[in-house]
């Protein structure tokens, strides 16, 4: 009896398969289905009911167009605008690009103005440090930090951007001063020495009584090559150049690092 059942189920259509599709006969799409880096998500409300996602994301669509196809017919030319400025952020795409325009519009036009005038702010009134080249306002350069009395001026830590210095300061344990390079050495991206501020860098060694420089670029490609440069730039025997170390972080497992971390712990191990 089992066997017969077996055949007869075998011999039987699957109905989990499924036919293939015929293929999809390239048509032109629609104006506002024109596929630009915002159309998934700005121009979907504005679709016919009858045009399915699906058919918005049709591979016929050519993927390369530029978004003022899309944007012209759909949204004014001032939205356009302020989506086309946020995209150009660092680490903001389309899609968060157009929520951020949305959620200016829906708001109160307090906020709006707010931004608009923080804005302006931000760039009339800072400019860089005149020595450490942190930010620091027009009316206070050089800034506090170079100017405070109570900071160790032989120490001096060199960071690749301005955001570092927030970092180490955020440890409370470090009391020196800061040189900011903007950038590190990128041979790829075109950035050499002559493009950062290490020529500021070398002419404050000379001039200053630095006995030590802490190397705090990233643990990176870039910043391990920006390391190496400053060690061979740097010609003076009397100073110390350290590097920040490098290891396991505070509440890790060792079965969980990878050899490269594990290696440079065992190499910046200390006493106990």
């Amino acid at each position: 009896m089992l066997p017969r059942l077996v055949q007869a189920f075998l011999s039987s259509p699957n109905p989990c398969s499924r036919a293939p599709l015929p293929p999809r006969t390239p048509t032109s799409a629609p104006p506002f289905a024109q596929a630009t880096a915002f159309g998934p998500w700005l121009a979907y409300e504005q679709r016919p009911a009858t045009l399915s996602r699906a058919a918005a994301c049709s591979p016929s669509v050519e993927p390369c167009l530029t978004e003022s196809l899309l944007m012209s017919s759909a949204l004014p030319r001032s939205v356009e605008r302020l989506i086309e400025a946020f995209a150009r952020l660092p680490g903001i795409g389309p899609k968060t690009a157009s929520r951020l325009t949305y959620h200016l519009l829906r708001t109160g036009e307090g906020e709006s103005r707010e931004l608009a005038k923080a804005l302006v702010a931000v760039r009339e009134g800072t400019v860089f440090c005149s020595r450490c080249f942190n930010i620091t306002s027009k009316e206070s350069d050089p800034c506090e930090i170079c100017e405070d009395p109570g900071r160790e001026a032989g120490v001096l830590c060199v960071v690749e951007e301005p955001l570092d210095v927030l970092a180490i300061e955020r440890t409370r344990n470090y009391a020196g001063r800061y040189h900011v390079l903007h950038g590190a050495i990128s041979p790829v991206e075109g950035i050499g020495p002559d493009d950062l501020r290490i020529r500021e860098l070398l002419a404050r060694v000379d001039a200053e009584e630095i006995k030590e420089l802490i190397v705090a670029t990233n643990p990176t490609l870039e910043g391990e090559a920006t390391a190496m440069y400053l060690k061979e730039a740097v010609h003076n025997p009397e100073l110390r150049m350290t590097r920040l170390a490098r290891g396991l972080p505070a509440g890790g497992d060792l079965e969980y690092a990878d050899a490269r971390t594990l290696s440079e712990a065992l190499e910046g191990r200390r006493e106990v």
